[in-house]
């Protein structure tokens, strides 16, 4: 769903887009926008799909079939929860680059730095997120859970 909005909402600046010779940010704007929607494109059919699918063998009682495709599938899930990831990024550098655009020159300069900072926090903790959860798009054994713990 996520993902949906976010290519939603960043085909809609693509096509309202408006360019003119002075503009230097417009063109970094859509190109955001551009590679966002198409990344928000791209995780949506692969986890809609992956669902659809991996749902349909476990209904019809198909474990093994469910093990193989949830294996055989493991690079394009990979990929797709990076696009998705990738589609957040960039849907927050454009909404970053049309404030910058937008905002009145007095602050322009205070609000751009708040949101690279705040960039940068979204970054790193995406990073951490993708770094730990990856183990599961690699088809590998889950590690075992610790003593006490759940999975």
């Amino acid at each position: 769903l996520v993902s949906v909005l976010v290519a939603a909402a960043s085909f809609e600046v693509v096509k309202n887009a408006t360019f003119s010779k002075e503009s230097t940010i417009e063109p970094a704007i859509v190109l955001c926008a551009g590679l966002a929607s198409l990344c928000g494109l791209h995780s949506t059919a692969v986890w809609a799909l992956c669902a659809l699918y991996g749902r349909s063998a476990l209904g019809m009682k198909r474990d093994s079939a469910f093990q193989n495709l949830r294996d055989d599938l493991s690079s394009i899930r990979r990929r797709g929860f990076f696009t998705f990831s990738a589609s957040l990024l960039l849907f927050s550098i454009e909404v970053g680059l049309l404030l910058l655009r937008d905002l009145p020159d007095q602050i322009r300069v205070p609000i751009g730095m708040l949101a690279a900072t705040a960039l940068y926090f979204i970054f790193s903790d995406w990073k951490k997120i993708y770094d730990k959860a990856s183990i599961l798009f690699t088809g590998e054994p889950l590690p075992a859970a610790k003593d006490g713990e759940s999975r």
